[in-house]
């Protein structure tokens, strides 16, 4: 139906439609975080006990356990990144999310054993990100003014 922009029904139709996004983004969010909260205890499984190790990780839980740990800690950062918003600390919480990713890329990528994790290459590659993210936070910040 060819309703004008401001008709009763127009509205509702939009609102109704509109409600429905809202209502599955909800819901998918809220399966997420609850996905998240149960990966400590996932490790527990007891069939896990007799499977060998798992990127480098003497036994499969312990490289469960170590990777989910990592994947908690990275979506809390990505909260406080997503909830941060209009605030001017937001660029450096970028820092935390790459140095956890690349940790956890380490891991799942089964480079313990490579020069990547060593503890020099770790800082310099994390001290070169965030002292590029702060350079081109106020590059961008100085070129406004």
């Amino acid at each position: 139906m060819n309703y004008k922009k401001n008709h009763p029904l127009e509205t509702v139709k939009y609102r109704t439609t509109k409600y429905k996004k809202v209502v599955l983004k909800d819901l998918l969010v809220s399966l997420l975080i609850l996905f998240i909260s149960f990966l400590p205890y996932i490790h527990d499984i007891g069939d896990l006990k007799k499977y060998s190790g798992f990127s480098g990780f003497k036994s499969l839980r312990s490289g469960i356990f170590i990777v989910s740990m990592f994947v908690i800690a990275l979506s809390g950062w990505i909260f406080a990144f997503v909830n941060s918003k209009d605030k001017s600390y937001r660029f450096i919480i970028l820092a935390p999310i790459f140095m956890l990713s690349f940790q956890l890329s380490i891991y799942l990528f089964d480079a313990r054993s490579t020069t990547t994790n060593e503890f020099t290459t770790k800082i310099i590659v994390n001290f070169l990100f965030a002292v590029l993210l702060v350079a081109y936070y106020f590059y961008n910040k100085y070129k406004k003014i």
